[in-house]
């Protein structure tokens, strides 16, 4: 570093512009960022080399979100680079936050339909190289008209949040689940197991009962199906077939 200002020394976390000058910048910015910097150096272009993003190292061992450009000048007779680098570390919580919403169901914290899809597809893939069979269970809460109507909608949100915990509860960390519309939940079971799946609706009636207040005025009660998913179908087409299975249960269940 042959010169900087202020303003870089304090985004370092250093006491004067001094403390950078005669320094490599390689002390300040981690490997993939001193890839894409000696990529900006040695530009062939001639001119401003394109954005990039990339991390750099704080003196107090802290990291900082960047963009950087660079571009080729002059410096006392010398070829040299400049290289500016702006702090987007509020952007980049900013975007996150945004694709989280995009994919979470506010009101229970689970994926929405957006983001199971894209998760499911991901898994269906997996599936299909290697050769596994996911399943699917859908769960339907039983009468979330009866307690919107008697007892508020307070209720019913809060009804859709027990049944939300209790669901998450029962599954593993790599299973999917996600709230699919107002009173339906679905999850991709990963690995198959049917034999698991068929315990499904038993431990999440167990887990309702043991998370609900014991108070409640109204019953928190739900309607499970189970049904292999097709990993050789796009998922939309797999998604109808075990739907329609599964609702056909359920009528049957019901009888």
């Amino acid at each position: 570093i042959l010169f900087t200002n202020p303003a870089a020394a304090e985004m370092l976390g250093l006491a004067s512009e001094g403390a950078l000058v005669g320094r490599p910048i390689d002390d300040f910015a981690d490997e993939d960022t001193r890839a894409a910097l000696a990529g900006q150096a040695t530009d062939d272009a001639g001119g401003r080399a394109p954005r990039v993003r990339g991390r750099l190292r704080t003196a107090g061992g802290g990291v900082l979100d960047v963009e950087i450009v660079s571009s080729p000048c002059v410096y006392h007779d010398r070829p040299a680079v400049v290289v500016l680098a702006r702090d987007i570390s509020a952007q980049l919580r900013y975007e996150r936050d945004l694709h989280a919403l995009a994919l979470i169901d506010e009101l229970t914290g689970l994926h929405n339909r957006r983001g199971f899809t894209l998760f499911a597809e991901q898994e269906l893939a997996r599936a299909r190289r290697h050769g596994r069979v996911p399943v699917l269970v859908f769960a339907d809460l039983d009468d979330l008209k009866g307690i919107n109507d008697l007892h508020g909608h307070a209720s019913g949100d809060a009804a859709i949040r027990l049944v939300a915990t209790a669901f998450k509860s029962i599954l593993r960390e790599a299973d999917i689940v996600a709230r699919w519309s107002g009173d339906e939940f679905v999850a991709l079971l990963s690995d198959g197991d049917q034999a698991a799946a068929r315990q499904i609706d038993a431990r999440l009636a167990s887990a309702i009962e043991s998370q609900a207040q014991p108070d409640l005025p109204y019953t928190v009660s739900v309607t499970v199906g189970t049904s292999t998913l097709d990993p050789m179908l796009a998922l939309r087409e797999a998604l109808e077939r075990a739907d329609a299975e599964l609702y056909s249960r359920k009528r049957y269940a019901r009888r």
